[in-house]
């Protein structure tokens, strides 16, 4: 009975200690770039709390004794390609986000893009610009940052 004891809490505690996951703190967001706004929204605006959920899903998050992780975001950008036959025509325009993540003494680029469309028959976009949605910062901040960490 008391080997059947010993073997069960050695079963539960060895897996336990086995898998505990490394803990990590957010410790600052910056911005490398000149423009700390972009199409009316600061850059920065919730790029925490994106870094954090993402890097919840493989890490403990901690507030003491954790790795630093910090979040450099060194480039925003809109590309855009525009058609036009008859007056009908697409444009579409691409945020793209460049960042790199500060994993302790670790560095990891990652690459987000998000893509807006709208396509037009006998109208004309005003001054040439596709509608843009807010969210799609937020929506290649966050495939930036998944980018970074699965390099870690």
């Amino acid at each position: 009975m008391k080997q059947f004891i010993l073997a069960l809490i050695f079963v539960l505690i060895v897996p336990v200690s086995a898998f505990s996951q490394t803990c990590v703190k957010v410790d600052s967001v910056y911005s490398t770039m000149k423009i700390k706004e972009f199409k009316d929204r600061n850059i920065l605006f919730g790029v925490k709390q994106i870094t954090e959920e993402v890097l919840s899903e493989k890490y403990s998050l901690c507030e003491q004794n954790a790795i630093p992780v910090m979040v450099e975001i060194t480039r925003v950008g809109t590309p855009s390609t525009t058609f036009r036959i008859a007056g009908v025509g697409a444009a579409t325009e691409t945020t793209q986000i460049l960042l790199k993540l500060h994993f302790g003494e670790t560095v990891v680029d990652g690459i987000g893009e998000s893509a807006t469309t709208a396509s037009y028959a006998f109208i004309e976009l005003k001054e040439g610009k596709v509608p843009f949605s807010k969210s799609s910062i937020g929506i290649a901040m966050k495939k930036g940052i998944i980018d970074a960490v699965s390099k870690l």
